[in-house]
């Protein structure tokens, strides 16, 4: 199993998890999932994608100086 592999079974057993609790992960959510999978994103630039998913661009999060 490789390293995407491993990732996609552990955000599957993730959203398996908190489905239990009745919440879903949207299609923009699935869709940044899979973008950390592939490597095009890193966790803290998903971070910032969900943030704006769910407030829009200018909730962006900066980091303190």
């Amino acid at each position: 199993m490789n390293a995407q592999d491993k990732l996609r079974k552990a955000y599957k057993h993730a959203n398996s998890i908190v489905a239990l609790e009745g919440w879903e992960p949207s299609d923009d959510a699935l869709a940044i999932q899979e973008r950390v999978i592939r490597g095009e994103l890193t966790h803290d630039e998903a971070v910032q994608a969900h943030i704006e998913a769910v407030n829009g661009p200018s909730a962006s999060v900066k980091p303190d100086a």
